[in-house]
């Protein structure tokens, strides 16, 4: 049992994240400052091979019981440019201070047949929403293993 607990330590201690990077800071005005949702996704350009993270935040807004069920508004949506996210060949890499990491590899999707992004779990986004009073602001980090 208790190389079990020492073997799950270990592997716990050996996921640490290399590095993380503030990718987006904006400010978002919503009228009422709740029931905010957020929504992340890598995006490669692959006439230029630039890696970029769109942004999205919608708002559910309610409304009068006779005209349905709550609505869905866009109060933000922008798209950021990641000056170290590169297409290398068919891989998304992230150029770091600790070495390059392989974000995704870009393939087609097997329905529709456009060009799709395949994570590889290396790079993860994660957004939070920092209220003060009537002020929220987005913060959205980029981490990489």
């Amino acid at each position: 049992m208790k190389k079990f607990i020492l073997a799950a330590l270990v592997l716990t201690a050996s996921t640490v994240y290399a590095e993380q990077i503030v990718v987006m800071e904006a400010k978002i005005t919503s009228s009422w400052g709740s029931n905010l949702d957020v929504q992340t996704n890598f995006y490669m350009d692959q006439a230029t091979g630039q890696g970029h993270v769109k942004a999205s935040v919608n708002q559910l807004v309610p409304t009068h019981p006779r005209e349905g069920g709550p609505n869905h508004v866009t109060v933000f949506s922008d798209k950021v440019s990641v000056p170290n996210l590169v297409l290398m060949g068919k891989d998304a890499v992230y150029q770091g201070t600790e070495g390059n990491v392989v974000c995704g590899t870009m393939g087609v999707s097997r329905v529709f047949k456009v060009p799709t992004l395949y994570l590889s779990g290396n790079c993860a986004l994660s957004s939070v929403i920092l209220r003060d009073g009537r002020k929220n602001k987005l913060v959205i980090t980029l981490t990489t293993k």
